[in-house]
């Protein structure tokens, strides 16, 4: 076997140029700004410049091609296409509890058809089962982020229909067209293309786009505790390989918060005694499963490490007496990244390969 670091990067994961990566910004930036204008008072403004962002992102597109920056451009396409379709479709007088799978239906096909552009198989953006128990019991840590979200909003019930069956229409519309959608955008598809044009911002980039489409709640503290369930969310699917736990995490989160939380305090008394029960119990089950998922993750990459071939990027790096932690650090790279790059289980960018360089002195 070459080693990595004789092996070109694969044509759709040549990195970004650094004026590239400016532009990048700039889209989450725009975006921001089209956010905050339509949640502060100025919809209209605010919906005209999330056309102009798309029509922006097209270009860009077509321009980038295939490249990572193409790729990462055409999925930002869907973060405008969100809020047009959430606030452009004529919903006046439709029950808040459809507007969910009406504005949701159509961007999940939008969703898919950008995966099959990209060229993306279904365990690439996470489409398995991953450790299916493991995966499971972390859907439990959604009732504690939607218990803590409650608590920030205090947002009104969902307004069901009477009844369970209305109970479980509206659990379902939030698990499929909140958990579901939103997962596989964020930390599916984002997540799996921000990396190869940003390198190791690629998932702060993602999370942040995640936080600021939450603007419309006007709740600074909301957006800052989104952005950090964002960011372990992405790393959660990146220990699974998985977007399964997360997604039922995110979607019982958002039960929780619309459903479960106004409907248990109204009734008071033994059931907000057992919603607070449930609420523990699942923090501590999704707890010990991410800890479970971090574990294993460690663990098979060190199995890996110790039966692949070292490469003369390690040799490199220990003659300079550097730690695999501290070489890491230097040149902005997950540590387990490293390791997969040092013992020949993955090649690195273009980007990659020339930060070692400078850093170890030309290998």
């Amino acid at each position: 076997m070459p080693s990595p670091h004789s092996l070109p990067a694969p044509a759709d994961d040549v990195p970004a140029a650094p004026a590239a990566h400016l532009v990048i910004w700039g889209w989450l930036g725009l975006i921001t700004l089209a956010e905050a204008l339509v949640a502060f008072g100025a919809p209209e403004p605010g919906l005209w410049l999330h056309v102009v962002i798309l029509l922006g992102l097209a270009a860009h597109v077509g321009l980038a091609g295939r490249a990572a920056e193409g790729r990462l451009a055409l999925a930002l396409m869907l973060a405008p296409l969100i809020r047009l379709l959430s606030l452009g479709l004529p919903l006046g007088g439709v029950p808040l509890v459809l507007w969910y799978p009406i504005v949701g239906a159509p961007l999940l096909l939008a969703a898919f058809a950008v995966v099959r552009r990209a060229g993306l198989g279904r365990a690439e953006i996470g489409l398995s089962a991953g450790r299916p128990l493991v995966q499971i019991a972390l859907a439990g840590c959604g009732m504690a982020i939607g218990a803590v979200e409650y608590l920030i909003l205090r947002p009104p019930a969902l307004g069901l229909p009477a009844g369970w069956a209305g109970v479980i229409a509206g659990g379902l519309a939030l698990l499929i067209f909140t958990g579901l959608l939103e997962e596989l955008i964020f930390r599916g598809l984002l997540q799996r293309l921000a990396p190869a044009a940003l390198g190791a911002w690629g998932l702060t980039y993602v999370s942040l786009l995640f936080a600021v489409l939450h603007l419309g709640h006007r709740s600074l503290l909301d957006v800052i505790f989104v952005y950090v369930i964002g960011r372990a969310f992405a790393q959660l699917v990146r220990w699974g390989g998985s977007i399964l736990g997360v997604t039922l995490a995110h979607g019982l989160a958002n039960i929780t918060l619309y459903i479960l939380m106004p409907a248990a305090l109204l009734a008071g008394g033994p059931w907000a005694e057992l919603l607070g029960g449930l609420v523990g119990a699942g923090g501590l089950a999704g707890l010990v499963a991410a800890d479970l998922l971090m574990l294993r993750s460690y663990a098979d990459t060190a199995r890996r490490a110790a039966s692949a071939p070292t490469t003369p990027i390690r040799g490199a790096r220990l003659a300079r007496g550097l730690t695999c932690g501290a070489l890491a650090r230097q040149i902005g790279l997950p540590v387990r990244d490293l390791a997969s790059i040092e013992h020949g289980l993955r090649a690195p960018s273009s980007d990659e390969l020339a930060r070692l360089r400078k850093a170890l002195g030309g290998v």
